[in-house]
């Protein structure tokens, strides 16, 4: 499963609970998902400008996006905590790919 599809059924899940009635959002959990958004919308930028940056930038950026949603993990509970978590725990592979050394290139000089 990628990471985009599983973020798309976490966000399935909340909007049936939000539906159902067995989340309601809260006017401090309202402010809170607004202050986020702005944060990731800083991280990441529009989608065009994102996707042309190099790969390591791209990657900045979303590391960027993993901490706002830690931030925000932090100040808050409940549903929204357990949303918030879900979507940074997909995100996690990103925190290992910097961690990865590089592949090694081969020239004709290694031998």
């Amino acid at each position: 499963m990628t990471m985009s599809t599983a973020i798309e059924q976490v966000v399935h899940e909340a909007e049936k609970q939000l539906t159902d009635g067995t989340w309601d959002l809260v006017a401090n959990d309202s402010a809170l998902v607004r202050e986020t958004a702005t944060a990731l919308a800083g991280a990441i930028g529009p989608a065009d400008i994102h996707q042309a940056l190099p790969r390591i930038e791209r990657l900045a950026a979303l590391r960027e996006a993993i901490a706002a949603l830690a931030m925000t993990i932090a100040r808050t509970h409940g549903h929204l905590a357990w949303f918030l978590a879900q979507c940074a725990s997909h995100l996690t592979p990103v925190l290992h790919w910097r961690a990865l050394d590089a592949p090694k290139k081969s020239s004709h000089l290694d031998g």
